[in-house]
This record gives C-alpha cells, sequence and structure tokens, in this order.
C-alpha cells in the first residue's frame, strides 16, 4: 500500500508538471506565430505621416485610400487644430476621427514634441503618458509611440513601456527584423523619411523589405509649393503609393505585428495543433512508464 501511494503522487506530480509544460510551449507558440506569422509570406512595409499636417489629410488620405491602403499618423496632443487655415494647419480631432474610423493608426508624437534626452522625469512623464491619457480620452485607441527628432534613450523607452504602448518608431533608417529575439526591439524601431527621393531611389529602399523584415517608411509635409527637406510634392506620393499597391507589397499597421489577441475562439493553426498533440503523447508515454514501474514495485512488495 506504502508503493501504491507513493506511486499515484509521482504519478500526478509528474502529470501535472508535463501539462504546465505542455501548455506554457503551446502559449509561446501561439504568440510567435501571431506576431511574425499573420503576414509571413509577404513583403511587408508600414506607412506613418507625422506631425497631423492638415494636408495629409487632403492630399495622403484620398490617395491611402484610392489604393486600400491604411497608415500611422503621429500626433503632438497640443498641435491639434493649430493655425487652422494657413499653410501650417494642423488636422482637427473631427478630421482625426474620420482617419481613425477608416481604419488608420492615431499614434502619440508627445504633447509638444520636445528633444526629450534631457527632459526631467515630471517632464517626460507628460510627453509620453499624459499625452497617450489625452488622445485615449479624446476617443482615440492610441498603442502606438514616435520619438520626436527620432532620439530616444533607455530612459525615455522604460516610460513609453510603462505608458502601455505596444511598440514605438524612431528615424533611423534600417529595417524591423521579425527574427529578433530582444523583447524591448519593438520600442526602438526605426524608419525612411521619405521627401522627395527619385521612384528608383524608393524602389531601391523597398528592396530591403521581406517576409521576415519590415520597411517603416515616414512621410510629413505633402505640397507642391514648398521645398523643405521634409516635403513631398503630390505627385511623388503618388506614384509611390502606386508602386506599393502594383508590386505585392504588404502595407500594413506597425502594431499590427504586436497586437496579442484572444484566439480562444479561433481554430489552432496546424503547427499548435502538432505541438499540443505531442505535449500529450509525451505526457501519455510518461504516465504509462511510471504506472508501469509502480506496478513493478508492487509485485516486489507482496
Amino acid at each position: 500500500m506504502k508503493w501504491k501511494r507513493m506511486g499515484n503522487r509521482r504519478l500526478i506530480s509528474l502529470t501535472v508538471l508535463l501539462c504546465i509544460m505542455a501548455i506554457s510551449v503551446l502559449g509561446l507558440a501561439s504568440l510567435r506565430l501571431h506576431v511574425a506569422g499573420e503576414f509571413e509570406a509577404e513583403r511587408k512595409v508600414c506607412l506613418f505621416f507625422d506631425d497631423g499636417w492638415q494636408n495629409q489629410y487632403d492630399v495622403a488620405f484620398p490617395i491611402l485610400k484610392s489604393h486600400g491602403l491604411k497608415a500611422s499618423f503621429a500626433i503632438a496632443t497640443e498641435s491639434i487644430g493649430l493655425d487652422r487655415g494657413t499653410f501650417a494647419s494642423r488636422m482637427n480631432i473631427e478630421e482625426l476621427k474620420e482617419l481613425q474610423a477608416y481604419g488608420m493608426n492615431i499614434a502619440c508624437h508627445t504633447k509638444t514634441h520636445s528633444h526629450m534626452i534631457n527632459l526631467t522625469s515630471s517632464q517626460l512623464y507628460e510627453e509620453i503618458v499624459t499625452s497617450k491619457d489625452a488622445l485615449t480620452q479624446l476617443g482615440f485607441d492610441v498603442n502606438t509611440f514616435v520619438y520626436p527628432f527620432g532620439e530616444w534613450n533607455d530612459t525615455i523607452v522604460n516610460y513609453v513601456k510603462s505608458a502601455g504602448y505596444l511598440c514605438a518608431r524612431g528615424a533611423k533608417p534600417q529595417v524591423y527584423s521579425l527574427k529578433n529575439t530582444d523583447p524591448d526591439a519593438r520600442f526602438r524601431i526605426c524608419s525612411w523619411q521619405i521627401t522627395n527621393q527619385s521612384l528608383d531611389v524608393f524602389k531601391e529602399i523597398l528592396s530591403n523589405a521581406s517576409e521576415d523584415e519590415v520597411v517603416v517608411l515616414t512621410y510629413h509635409f505633402l505640397s507642391d509649393e514648398a521645398s523643405k527637406e521634409t516635403y513631398i510634392s503630390v505627385q511623388n506620393f503618388r506614384e509611390q503609393m502606386q508602386y506599393l499597391k502594383e508590386n505585392g507589397f504588404k502595407v500594413i499597421l506597425l502594431p499590427e505585428l504586436f497586437t496579442v489577441q484572444d484566439e480562444s475562439s479561433e481554430l489552432l493553426s496546424y503547427i499548435e495543433v502538432a505541438i499540443l498533440m505531442t505535449a500529450i503523447a509525451i505526457i501519455a508515454i510518461a504516465c504509462y512508464l511510471l504506472l508501469h514501474k509502480t506496478r513493478k514495485h508492487l509485485k516486489r512488495s507482496s
């Protein structure tokens, strides 16, 4: 009886341990598949429009809609509705809500668009956390942060993480790799600044996109009447969007790469099923071997 009780306890303990291991492996596999697998066979591109200029609504938005493309619009909260009726007009709340209603992503670009490297803790809180809260109170679903001037350090990244953002984007021209195992990599995503580059240069930038590497493109001011380094002509922009659409690129919103959805109502993928069945088989074999060993000990003791 003593051996039987000990065998039963061991059997229960080992079964529980193996179940926990199986669930953990399955959970990790599900997360990895969702992050990197939903668009796995396509060349991925993300579009951003910074600073909330009204010409992004008047010019870029109709062109994006005509090609069925989505983008993120990075907004500094104190600039909403600023300088209306002027060349430097910014989008107002109604225009931003129309963008979101169509499926565009409204990203936070701080409160005042300040250089943040030397800000105090309270100032960083205002720029990163309070600005997100302000946009949320206005009715926007905010999950992306954009660093002004592409500037960040570890302290700034920690504030971004603690504020509950899914990801954050800078300004260095470099791809984001879906194979990056660093959990903080999604808070240091880089981007090409697109101005009046030729279409050939634009194509060269896009050549970096693959099923494992995402190219992020950032636009600012769209106008045929300006010449600053951050401006792009309407015709150039139109040609670039047409090229994206006609050449098989998958234009996605950046946070779509990181959103962990509730998959309880969805069918398991083939890989998940394989992992689950393997775990069940391991448990069954372990239980059989332990039970067999227990029976042998019982026979010897009887």
